[in-house]
């Protein structure tokens, strides 16, 4: 029969499984035809809490390679050919002879048994055979478990390790035992969940489960193994977290340095006139402005061109400069002209500023917001370096972006005229 099927549970042994397949060939493995032990405790409550974690909480039995003769379409007749397979002659004993579910179900554990020790090529086969005494109707929750447990092995074998924990979880929890125990810390080990490691060790300690000296040396490697990897993890992530804040810190540094000298200057600030969006277009998310050797404060600044709904970004705006240098830059008076300045206007000495100026917020205690205080107008000097700007009783600093935002317009315009009216 094995022979004769090998061809056919070849590619499905070879199917992948969902979880990481980690190497475990050198974990010790207990043989599944030996005896259950009898226990003498019980650890449902870990049990259900692991099989609410893995999502295992309906029994149902999943078969995705369905090859066994047992659902072949047609039954051969011949008694010879049915002789000759061990799954066609079981169902024949199972219609000729009065067997109890248990002893029915034994049967194909047996032949499940058999073709795990034949190697991988009959690891499917194997699984098709638990999960075909799994099906009987009737059998004792003491088989299931067993069922379960030898199936958990089948999986284990196939590195299909979320599957194997499934059937030893389920093992447990029909009757306790230690080799279930085992394989669902083998599982839990192979794919890296090392607190459920430790629980169930820790947890079959304290059943009234008899373990031999062997098991507990079993036992104690694992969570060993799983303590020392917890251990490694701890510290990669504090390593990690030291790495983020150092990150943070040196990018963060300017930031801070720029609001040290503001504050220590008195220089006023206020809340943003632009949306973070409009300043991501200007700024790219960086802090824009610095502080230099000399303690010199150097700002972004943006030039808002009312009158054609233009602007212009300002890199580096030193404190020592005035607002008539960059227009001497920009707007130069042989030229040329900015493609939307169609009247010709904006020239360097034809230009004058303007900046927003607002109360600070007041709130209104009923309803615990913010209400915009007084919006004003005011005239700034182009020819003053920015250090006298910034000492102005209405010119604040836009946080915390840091940006300082210029309304340009030439010199005796209609728009002039309405600012400096209010």
């Amino acid at each position: 029969f094995f022979l004769g099927i090998e061809a056919t549970f070849n590619s499905a042994a070879q199917m992948s499984d969902p979880f990481v397949n980690p190497d475990i060939s050198k974990l010790p493995v207990l043989n599944p035809d030996q005896d259950q032990p009898e226990p003498e405790g019980d650890s449902d409550a870990l049990v259900d809490q692991l099989l609410d974690m893995m999502n295992f909480n309906d029994p149902n039995i999943d078969a995705p390679e369905r090859e066994c003769p047992l659902f072949m379409d047609n039954i051969p007749d011949d008694p010879e050919a049915i002789e000759k397979n061990p799954a066609l002659s079981a169902l024949q004993d199972i219609i000729h002879n009065d067997q109890t579910p248990d002893e029915l179900a034994d049967a194909f554990r047996h032949r499940g048994n058999a073709a795990l020790k034949e190697g991988k090529a009959f690891y499917p086969t194997a699984y098709n055979f638990y999960t075909d005494a799994l099906k009987q109707e009737g059998i004792s929750t003491e088989m299931k478990s067993i069922l379960y447990n030898n199936r958990s092995q089948c999986q284990l074998l196939r590195e299909n390790y979320g599957k194997a924990i499934h059937d030893a979880l389920w093992s447990l929890k029909f009757k306790p035992n230690v080799k279930a125990y085992f394989r669902a810390v083998k599982a839990f080990n192979a794919l890296e969940k090392y607190p459920e490691v430790v629980q169930l060790c820790d947890s079959v300690s304290k059943t009234r489960l008899k373990l031999t000296s062997g098991e507990v040396k079993l036992f104690n490697t694992q969570r060993k193994t799983a303590q020392e990897a917890i251990q490694k993890q701890d510290e990669a992530a504090k390593k990690k977290e030291l790495e983020k804040m150092k990150i943070f810190q040196e990018k963060s540094a300017p930031y801070r340095k720029v609001l040290a000298q503001i504050m220590t200057r008195k220089i006023q600030t206020g809340r943003p006139q632009l949306g973070s969006n409009q300043l991501n277009m200007y700024t790219r998310g960086e802090c824009p402005a610095t502080v230099d050797d000399k303690n010199k404060l150097h700002f972004g600044a943006i030039f808002i061109y009312d009158e054609y709904d233009q602007s212009d970004y300002i890199q580096d705006f030193c404190e020592t400069h005035c607002l008539l240098d960059h227009f001497a830059a920009m707007f130069p008076p042989e030229g040329p002209e900015a493609e939307w300045d169609i009247h010709n206007k904006y020239h360097a000495a034809n230009l004058v500023a303007f900046c927003e100026w607002f109360e600070k917020d007041v709130y209104d205690d009923n309803i615990k917001t913010p209400v915009h205080g007084k919006h004003a107008w005011f005239e700034v000097d182009v020819e003053k370096p920015l250090a006298e700007l910034l000492k102005h009783e209405k010119f604040y600093v836009q946080v915390p972006s840091f940006i300082l935002v210029f309304h340009i317009v030439p010199r005796g315009s209609a728009q002039a005229e309405q600012w400096r009216s209010g």
